[in-house]
């Protein structure tokens, strides 16, 4: 495996540093065109060796002391120990027995200051009898056909004519 990564790590340095190469010639040869095309493959050689060499160098990996490893104990675990913790987590919490109150459900914004700051969207004096809902249920299952009044269609008066004569004065003046 080490071998092969080398080998795939050395080709991957080849080839950067051959498009490198090939971006340099091609600049140099846009650049100076009157050098010619040995210089121009001369400069593309050089830049092709500083960037191979620069690849080589750069992924090298640094080495600056071999680390031994040491053995790891194993952590000493009790398994009854913990199978028993995780029962008593699981376990249910005790019911409080309830006192017999009824639930009082207190509307606190019932009564609000005229400075207040607390907006209101369902407030109750706009909450539609039952009458009224039943109306506008009835009314939005009749369909939108006849909720909608659609407009007549206005006839325009036929324009031929005049659009006839105009050509022919267009036509009388061109000529």
């Amino acid at each position: 495996m080490n071998d092969m990564q080398g080998r795939l790590d050395s080709m991957i340095d080849v080839a950067a540093a051959l498009v490198m190469a090939l971006a340099g010639g091609w600049s140099m040869l846009m650049l100076f065109p009157d050098l010619g095309l040995a210089a121009t493959g001369g400069a593309a050689l050089l830049v092709f060796a500083m960037t191979h060499a620069v690849m080589r160098l750069v992924g090298r990996p640094l080495v600056l002391g071999r680390v031994k490893p040491h053995p790891i104990a194993p952590l000493p675990f009790d398994e009854e120990a913990w199978a028993g913790d995780a029962r008593d987590e699981a376990a249910p919490p005790p019911v409080i027995p309830a006192e017999d109150e009824p639930l009082v459900l207190d509307d606190i914004l019932a009564e609000m200051a005229p400075s207040s700051r607390v907006v209101r969207l369902f407030a109750p004096e706009e909450v539609p009898t039952a009458g009224e809902l039943k109306e506008r249920i009835d009314r939005h299952l009749e369909g939108p056909e006849e909720r909608i009044e659609r407009p007549t269609p206005v006839e325009l008066p036929d324009a031929s004519e005049r659009l006839a004569a105009a050509m022919g004065r267009a036509r009388m003046e061109r000529d």
